[in-house]
């Protein structure tokens, strides 16, 4: 199950506990346009 919308440590905790497998939100990192997202992750 995935889980958006975390915006803080409480969301992430009750979330994990009620069983979810994957969460995205704010807590993780705001919203990037795809240019930012290969220039963070996949630099060579």
């Amino acid at each position: 199950m995935v889980a958006e919308g975390v915006e803080n440590d409480a969301h992430e905790a009750w979330l994990f506990e009620k069983g979810c497998d994957y969460l995205q939100g704010y807590l993780y990192s705001k919203p990037l346009p795809f240019s930012e997202i290969i220039g963070r992750y996949y630099s060579d």
